[in-house]
């Protein structure tokens, strides 16, 4: 994966105790006073700035450790939304965020103002008081907007009509230091100071088998409370065993008894082909699942070369948990989660499909004659897509008696790209930011897919019915987090408590 350049930006695990606010070296002593806050997009198109003051201790030795007391603006409390809605308008498994302590686009800065009027916008329904804000060009999810009614306690409270709060999804999130002078010491380096807190896995109900939750905990190794919908109001589901069922131990397994009670066998059914849908449905591809696996099982038998995406046991693709910058950041999401496959075995959805067919802004276009074939390898589906999204463009302006003029290629819908790097091209559809595919030059024959998109029938997040969990290694691209100088300090406690997750669930 193609990373960001490094630099600093994002803050910390939540350690017990930590030390006062001061920075030391051989030389010199800093006394950091304030934490800027940085959201940023991929492209860098889009920049938000507030800051926090530095929580202070209680004791007046600067060389001594103690608890930190509390804070107007840290630790920020990240609420995890599991609900299928999130899933499939960001493609991870799960949103992330925390309640932005500044304010947007209400004047406090008006370069700022005008910015954040720039963002694009989706709601996922008219009856849902928040809207996700993304960046046009590179997807990157950045804020939610929630308006509370009248009716809300909280506007009974102010006498407001209403009252407009914005979070900030966790992967575009930075931090850095700032001294008495107001100047920039250097980045949040993740062993300083609580920037982060876990506190509420929400709508684990939707998930069915508890998605990501059954390696997500706080990063202090605490469980995080799960509940089935809204905090407080729903079942809380307990943490149940993180041993996996699965014998080749490459995943873990469907049997969340807190959950859901699967038949025998139903982890191996394998269905004949599986949608990749976001949440608007722009865009809606199949994944030939059943035809890929009984080739890759016929090469086991015959003791032929597999894709090195293939577990060698089951024939499915393995599941990948990837701590990569980019990824974070244009997905809004603290890790991300891909699967994989070949080109060869994506295909366009029938419209004739029960299942659903694609809901597209180009359904106004003439359709080729004959059934439309999925370009062969990126390559083509590169030249494809930068098309379709001429297309698009095109039909922002379009008027009734244009329409049926313009080429294009109806199957792919609101399927666009942006490309962050010279090579490397980020699938995502335009409408409603959901990341689809990750493609790289060097291997034009396969795509990485976001997990989050994966419809699979049975319902379940993690798709295991499709793919095989890999868990005998580390969070993929984890330097993007743990190394010196990364920048994303602030995600070191999760990815370490991941891996011990990880460790437990191939024991």
């Amino acid at each position: 994966m193609q990373s960001l350049s490094p630099q600093g930006f994002a803050g910390a695990a939540e350690p017990t105790s930590v030390p006062l606010a001061s920075r030391s070296d051989n030389a010199s002593s800093t006394t950091v006073v304030e934490i800027e806050l940085l959201a940023q997009c991929l492209c860098k198109a889009h920049s938000f700035t507030t800051r926090v003051p530095v929580p202070t201790a209680s004791s007046s030795d600067p060389g001594e450790s103690t608890a930190l007391t509390s804070s107007p603006g840290l630790p920020l409390e990240a609420v995890y939304c599991h609900c299928t809605s999130c899933r499939r308008s960001t493609g991870t498994m799960y949103s992330v965020s925390v309640v932005w302590p500044g304010r947007l686009g209400h004047g406090e800065h008006q370069d700022q103002s005008d910015n954040f009027a720039r963002l694009k916008r989706y709601k996922r329904s008219e009856i849902s008081p928040a809207t996700g804000l993304f960046c046009g060009t590179c997807s990157s999810l950045m804020f939610y907007e929630l308006v509370l009614p009248k009716s809300s306690e909280q506007n009974q409270q102010t006498g407001c009509e209403q009252v407009v709060k914005h979070g900030v999804f966790l992967g575009c999130l930075r931090a850095y230091e700032i001294d008495s002078a107001g100047n920039r010491i250097g980045p949040v380096t993740g062993e300083r100071y609580s920037l982060v807190k876990p506190k509420d896995h929400l709508f684990v109900g939707d998930t069915i088998d508890g998605g990501a939750t059954r390696w997500l905990r706080g990063w202090d190794r605490n469980e995080v409370k799960r509940w089935a919908g809204h905090r407080g109001v729903s079942e809380e589901f307990t943490q149940s065993s993180t041993v996996p069922t699965q014998a080749d131990q490459s995943g873990v397994g469907q049997d969340d008894t807190a959950l859901a009670q699967p038949e025998e066998g139903d982890s191996e059914q394998l269905p004949e082909y599986v949608h990749i849908k976001c949440h608007c449905e722009g865009v809606n591809l199949v994944l030939q699942t059943g035809k890929s696996r009984r080739e890759y099982l016929r090469k086991i038998v015959q003791k032929e070369n597999l894709p090195w995406f293939v577990n060698d046991k089951t024939g499915k693709p393995i599941g990948s948990i990837d701590g990569c910058d980019s990824c974070n950041v244009s997905s809004g999401s603290d890790l991300f989660y891909w699967t994989f496959a070949e080109v060869q075995y994506l295909s366009y959805a029938s419209h004739s499909d029960e299942s659903g067919s694609p809901s597209s802004l180009l359904s106004i276009l003439p359709v080729k004659a004959g059934p439309p074939e999925f370009p062969r390898d990126t390559i083509e589906l590169k030249a494809a897509v930068e098309e379709n999204m001429q297309c698009l463009q095109t039909l922002k302006s379009f008027s009734e008696s244009d329409k049926g003029k313009e080429k294009g290629h109806p199957p792919l819908g609101t399927l666009s790209l942006y490309k962050s790097s010279h090579d490397v091209q980020r699938y995502f559809c335009s409408r409603c930011s959901a990341s689809i595919f990750y493609a790289w030059d060097g291997r034009p024959e396969m795509v990485d897919i976001a997990v989050g998109v994966i419809c699979s029938p049975d319902g379940m997040a993690r798709a295991e019915s499709t793919i095989s969990w890999k868990f005998n290694g580390k969070v993929v691209w984890r330097d993007d987090t743990l190394a010196p100088g990364s920048g994303r300090g602030w995600a070191r406690g999760l990815v370490l408590a991941v891996e011990e997750s990880m460790k437990e669930l191939r024991t």
